[in-house]
């Protein structure tokens, strides 16, 4: 059964699948592109210039190079597989979905172990609060993302393929 018909957040709604696909897939490209700078942004500056982020707060410095060559990695086969997406939505082949929604449940699931530590640890004046707030909406957006994906891959599941013979 398919979770959710329409495809909707504030600056769009849809009820065409192929329409809030494409977007979420654009949305995943160019937040992993500008997180991808800000990543090597951080590698190249040095402490005194560095802004502060909580998501590199606990990496000491000789492990920092190896730890951000990885989440590069990272992002980079996540902008693949948003384009796999896309492919896997247009030609309606469920297995070019699964990379996308493993890696965008990853995702999901450091931003909010982010969240909770933000609100353990860093939950003590009103900047805080707001960008606690922020990440929240935030992840509640992601997971609507994904859940549009997964509904899609359920109902591209119950669409029967012409390859399938059934013998009597």
């Amino acid at each position: 059964m398919v979770s959710l018909y329409p495809f909707w957040i504030p600056s769009l709604y849809s009820y065409s699948y192929i329409s809030g696909i494409k977007f979420i897939s654009f949305y995943t490209i160019v937040m992993s592109i500008i997180f991808m700078n800000f990543t090597m942004y951080y590698i190249t500056r040095i402490n005194s210039r560095r802004h502060y982020n909580p998501l590199y707060e606990v990496i000491s410095r000789p492990t920092l190079n190896r730890i951000m060559d990885r989440i590069l990695i990272f992002i980079f086969l996540l902008i693949v597989s948003s384009c796999y997406l896309i492919m896997g939505v247009n030609l309606k082949i469920r297995s070019l979905m699964i990379p996308w929604m493993v890696f965008f449940g990853f995702v999901v699931s450091f931003q909010l172990i982010i969240l909770l530590w933000q609100l353990e640890f860093y939950f003590m004046g009103f900047h805080n609060l707001t960008g606690t707030l922020i990440n929240f909406i935030w992840i509640t957006k992601n997971i609507h993302c994904w859940i549009v994906v997964y509904s899609k891959f359920k109902f591209i599941g119950l669409i029967p393929t012409p390859n399938i013979e059934i013998f009597s």
